[in-house]
């Protein structure tokens, strides 16, 4: 599988935003798909994207706390403090249920692994790509620390999707190729 140019993910972004009934779209800064200040920036990035909306900006607050349980190896007491805190609505949502499993699950588990995916999801749905990006490279780093090579693969491709949505066709390319070494017979990254 050849990755996909960075023109293709340019016109895949064009088209989407046409898709959204017109409505401009404000972009993460592209500097946070390459490097990151502190772990878990690009989700707090998402807090520029959203507007006067209190509700995701307690969805972004508790996924962050979510992401920097998770990285720094502190469980379920930092998420059960963010969603009680932050956002008493993402408790109930299905984000909050993956998000939930994903601190349950062991580390390297593939329930985590599809936790994190879901929540990653659930996080592009919302357009906070920098949420989405945060939550699939996480899940790709499980995968890839716990040996499943297609799991890591396949997190690998939507960090490509997530970076492409928000603007950063560079992160994307790289990511892109990142998961077609994976799925073919190439050096693992």
């Amino acid at each position: 599988m050849n990755p996909i140019p960075i023109a293709a993910y340019r016109r895949k972004a064009a088209s989407a935003d046409r898709v959204r009934e017109g409505r401009s779209v404000t972009r993460i800064p592209r500097a946070v798909f390459r490097a990151e200040a502190f772990p878990g920036e690009p989700v707090l990035a998402d807090l520029a994207v959203i507007g006067h909306d209190p509700a995701a900006a307690g969805r972004i607050l508790a996924r962050y706390a979510a992401v920097r349980s998770l990285q720094t190896g502190r469980t379920l007491v930092a998420l059960e403090q963010a969603l009680s805190t932050w956002s008493p609505l993402l408790s109930g949502t299905e984000e909050g249920r993956a998000l939930s499993a994903a601190l349950g699950a062991p580390p390297g588990s593939r329930r985590a692994y599809r936790a994190l995916m879901v929540a990653g999801r659930e996080a592009a749905f919302f357009r906070q790509y920098g949420g989405a990006f945060a939550l699939r490279r996480l899940a790709f780093e499980l995968a890839r620390t716990a040996g499943h090579r297609a799991c890591a693969a396949r997190a690998a491709s939507h960090v490509a999707r997530a970076a492409a949505g928000a603007g950063a066709y560079s992160a994307a390319l790289r990511w892109d190729r990142r998961a077609t070494r994976l799925r073919g017979a190439g050096p693992p990254t």
